[in-house]
């Protein structure tokens, strides 16, 4: 069997009932009571034009600054429009990020009937079969409610040193063990926390609590990344799983991507790397609402494009580049499920692209 790694964004999620993207904004507007709360959200919303993640990242960030104001075009993570908080307001913003991240996420993107991730089992049962790995952008516990069902034995890079009932995180774990599944799980997951206390140990300070009420609110915050432009927490944990998705990529020869709409700098950077400069590679995009594959979005910067923007679709990120390698890049027009039940069946549709990207120079 070929070295194969799947990708996962959050449609390959959606069908495990869990909130789309558009329905946050307004799911956590219904939910909270604070009224400073709900209307700081519902300005957030209009403003940022319904990013939730990216809203809620500059928050975590600017609130932590001492400005006068913060304003949510410092970084450029939002939108180009001036979004002021007043200073007297941290206090209540720090309050409703961590409520976001410690609560309500976790809340809202736990799986506890197994019934709603069958459609993953497939998926699974190939990688356990084949020994191969998933890395994923969603920090939901589809995975590991569907490996649980199934009795596959997983690592996401925690151990359990001297029988502790706290697991704390590395990543030389995932070589550790008889596990049949690695999973990379990028952008943290639910049920992780980062311990606030300085240690020279970098990796003990990433843990997962036998209980989740263990965690201490003073000492610790939620292992998660949100934001698809979040560029100051890659570090750490993160950063060693970064830069392990980028060594895997580069040695893969199958690469199928779910749901992923190509918003994360990081991960197109990467991908087109892997594309561009490494040989023998197929690149299969599983996505039910494609992009028009026959035309190319504006801009499409041709000749060479390293630094990935946010908001690029797969056209951008594939087409915009040469292919000295003759890499393959296939397209299957369906939804996870659908993808999962072609794999089991060893009969997937696919349409093949590898013809249409553009060379340097030539115009679109």
């Amino acid at each position: 069997m070929t070295n194969t790694i799947f990708l996962l964004g959050a449609g390959a999620s959606v069908e495990a009932n869990l909130p789309k993207a558009s329905e946050l904004f307004e799911e956590i507007t219904n939910d909270v009571s604070n009224s400073s709360w709900k209307a700081l959200l519902q300005e957030l919303k209009d403003k940022s034009k319904n990013k939730f993640e990216d809203s809620i990242s500059a928050l975590e960030f600017l609130s932590s600054q001492n400005f006068a104001t913060l304003e949510l075009d410092l970084l450029k993570i939002i939108s180009d429009v001036k979004f002021e908080i007043p200073k007297s307001q941290l206090e209540d913003i720090y309050n409703l990020v961590d409520y976001i991240k410690r609560i309500w996420i976790n809340d809202k993107f736990q799986v506890n009937n197994s019934q709603s991730v069958e459609y993953l089992h497939p998926l699974l049962q190939f990688c356990k079969e084949h020994r191969q790995s998933i890395f994923t952008l969603n920090y939901d516990n589809t995975i590991e409610k569907a490996a649980d069902f199934l009795n596959i034995e997983y690592s996401t890079g925690f151990a359990n040193p001297n029988e502790l009932k706290t697991e704390f995180f590395d990543i030389n774990n995932f070589k550790l063990g008889n596990h049949d599944l690695n999973l990379y799980k990028l952008h943290g997951s639910i049920g992780w926390f980062i311990s606030k206390l300085s240690s020279d140990n970098l990796y003990n300070n990433v843990y997962k609590p036998y209980n989740k009420n263990d965690s201490d609110e003073k000492s610790s915050k939620p292992a998660i990344i949100l934001g698809s432009k979040n560029k100051l927490t890659w570090e750490g944990m993160y950063l060693d799983l970064l830069m392990t998705f980028r060594k895997q990529l580069r040695t893969a020869e199958n690469i199928y991507i779910l749901g992923y709409s190509f918003s994360d700098n990081h991960i197109n950077k990467y991908i087109q790397e892997a594309w561009s400069n490494y040989p023998n590679k197929t690149f299969t995009i599983v996505d039910p609402y494609p992009p028009d594959f026959r035309t190319l979005p504006t801009p499409c910067f041709l000749g060479g494009v390293h630094e990935v923007k946010g908001s690029f679709d797969f056209r951008n990120l594939f087409f915009s580049v040469e292919n000295p390698h003759n890499n393959k890049l296939h397209l299957i027009k369906a939804r996870t499920s659908v993808f999962c039940k072609q794999l089991e069946a060893r009969k997937l549709k696919v349409i093949d692209l590898s013809g249409l990207w553009i060379k340097k120079g030539e115009p679109p």
